[in-house]
């Protein structure tokens, strides 16, 4: 039963029929699977796009093992449909992509860094502008060794509120670009 509801088809439809016959996989790429396969081995495993008789379109992974059935070498397939998964994952992927966006063009300069040690772990244009720096010279120093902070110990009294409660804060900040020049910020 589930495997018709994945195939959009009946079981009486489907055997006797090749693969190819079924439109799964042509008879060159049913040929290249069929020559990567040995008796005993482990299953060669695949994901691709299935049209169902009705016309849907359907994602499933497959794992194929080549065994011997009444004597003849026969394809065994074990299939999973994945068709939500990657309908969530490619959703994801826009997702992240326009938060990626809508950070790297703020107008405002965003620095990220870790609470720990300080190193920068991800900017956007504005605050590279703004420290006078490229977003490649950034990554991976610490927020003292660009002089954005005397010490971690400076910073973390600075920024207490947000350390401890989570609070936002604000404070100006003047320090001296990578490029010798005097910058103040807040």
């Amino acid at each position: 039963a589930a495997f018709e509801a994945l195939a959009g088809t009946t079981r009486e439809r489907i055997i006797g029929c090749t693969t190819a016959q079924l439109g799964h996989f042509s008879p060159e790429e049913r040929k290249r699977l069929y020559g990567a396969l040995h008796p005993g081995a482990p299953p060669v495993r695949l994901e691709r796009a299935v049209r169902r008789p009705d016309g849907a379109w359907v994602h499933v992974q497959v794992a194929v093992s080549k065994i011997e059935l009444e004597g003849r070498p026969h394809l065994l397939g074990m299939i999973n449909d994945v068709t939500e998964q990657r309908r969530a994952q490619n959703e994801a992927r826009r997702r992240q992509a326009r938060i990626e966006t809508i950070f790297d063009v703020a107008p405002n300069g965003i620095l990220i860094a870790r609470v720990a040690d300080g190193r920068i772990v991800e900017t956007n244009r504005a605050a590279d502008d703004m420290l006078g720096a490229t977003r490649e010279w950034l990554m991976g120093r610490t927020v003292v060794e660009i002089g954005l902070w005397p010490s971690l110990t400076a910073r973390d009294a600075a920024c207490a509120p947000v350390l401890e409660g989570g609070r936002s804060c604000s404070f100006v900040r003047r320090f001296i670009r990578p490029d010798g020049r005097e910058a103040i910020h807040d």
